[in-house]
């Protein structure tokens, strides 16, 4: 094919790897029914392919790369990741003829009417080889590193919040050369006040496969706007670091729902199911990650997720997360492990406990923290027998609540302040 210039793959297909992050529903005849037992690679060994790609892709090998993400695409079909991650190796290498394949490959995973035109726009260009109409949206989309500059200041100190989104949108599709501390520093609402402006930053994260970056994606899972949290939890199972299960538990089984789920709600418990199937390599009894789970079925998923979190495996897989976490370098594991020292299962209270024992030992910048980790009641693992859990947990859970009742303690001067502050203007 004739080499269509790199950045036409970034000003053409608007919104298609944003697509998938936003969670576009399949198409119903090409949604399978309920998964068969698998035959294939274990969740573990699945796992560990996806291992290996990133990390191939993150040495910048990625021709070696493209070769692992085709093997895990070939044993999951469905699998939209591996997928977008083909596409976007693909148009930096320049490879049109693969990026073809596999755009036809994710064409059928598409129902929304503007993407899939969109998609079949490239596709049809890719075939005609229209170099003429493609060096034209290369000249537009290229920029100098001034230029780079100029839009970063745009996407974090624009007062208009319509030129922050669209900035920050142009940022994502253009597959930044870098990503600015800047602009992780903005997930928070107290720094973006804009809900669709953090969400498009989140998505910026989930583009760079820095298992590091799933700690500040965990904290956009608690924003106070869901569409924010299902733009986080499609992040992390891009990023798919084996501690996103940690992050992603909560919302897939226990965040409280109305009695009749919201179509947010919804969304979200499906970005994050999506996010565990990826991350797991195992579908739950509702079938594959490309499948949508209706408002009336979602508490079916969630008993399949409970059960199989209970099982061996499913404790094999969790105590691996809170590993993960740690080796991560998580700074604030109470606010993920503290219910984990409570679990029925002594293996996943002693990696919890272990965690949180080992972080008591470290220095923190919080004064609070600083004050209550020494604090972290000490236990041998003979506290972790089944008769003895419960001290454990009694002496942990009052340790907690010593902090929350520091922490508010240490605030209230904070609030006298602004008060006093307040009522001399």
């Amino acid at each position: 094919m004739n080499h269509l210039p790199l950045l036409i793959v970034v000003a053409t297909v608007l919104g298609i790897a944003s697509l998938f992050l936003a969670g576009a529903a399949v198409a119903e005849e090409d949604r399978p029914g309920p998964a068969a037992p698998p035959s294939g690679p274990t969740a573990g060994e699945l796992a560990a392919l996806w291992k290996h790609a990133l990390a191939l892709y993150e040495a910048g090998e990625l021709e070696e790369a493209a070769r692992e993400l085709e093997h895990i695409a070939r044993l999951d079909e469905h699998d939209v990741h591996a997928l977008d991650k083909l596409r976007m190796i693909y148009a930096t290498l320049e490879d049109w003829e693969s990026l073809l394949t596999t755009l036809e490959r994710m064409l059928p995973l598409v129902d929304d009417p503007e993407v899939s035109a969109r998609m079949h726009e490239m596709i049809a260009r890719l075939k005609a080889k229209d170099a003429e109409h493609a060096e034209s949206d290369r000249e537009r989309v290229v920029r100098s590193e001034d230029e780079w500059a100029a839009l970063l200041e745009q996407c974090t100190n624009a007062p208009s919040v319509e030129v922050r989104r669209k900035a920050l949108q142009t940022y994502y599709e253009a597959d930044a050369p870098r990503v600015s501390h800047t602009l992780l520093g903005r997930c928070h609402p107290n720094t973006e006040p804009d809900a669709i402006c953090r969400g498009w930053l989140v998505r910026i994260m989930g583009q760079l496969n820095n298992p590091r970056l799933a700690q500040v994606l965990a904290f956009a899972l608690r924003d106070p706007d869901l569409r924010v949290r299902s733009a986080a939890a499609e992040a992390l199972g891009n990023i798919r670091t084996t501690s996103g299960l940690i992050y992603l538990m909560y919302t897939l089984v226990g965040m409280p729902l109305d009695a009749s789920p919201t179509e947010a709600q919804v969304d979200l418990l499906n970005a994050a199911r999506r996010s565990v199937i990826h991350i797991t390599a195992r579908p739950d009894a509702l079938g594959t990650s490309d499948v949508r789970v209706p408002a009336e079925s979602l508490a079916a998923m969630r008993k399949d997720w409970i059960t199989w979190l209970t099982s061996t495996d499913g404790v094999h897989a969790r105590i691996a997360a809170i590993a993960d976490l740690e080796a991560q370098g998580d700074l604030r594991p109470d606010l993920y492990l503290l219910d984990d020292v409570s679990d029925p299962e002594p293996e996943i209270a002693r990696a919890a406990y272990g965690v949180l024992l080992r972080r008591s030992k470290l220095p923190s910048e919080d004064e609070v923290a600083d004050r209550m980790w020494p604090k972290f009641p000490v236990f041998g693992d003979e506290a972790f027998e089944e008769a003895n859990l419960g001290v454990v947990r009694g002496a942990v859970t009052d340790w907690w609540k010593e902090w929350k009742a520091e922490r508010k303690r240490s605030q209230r001067p904070r609030q006298e302040d602004k008060d006093a502050e307040d009522d001399g203007e």
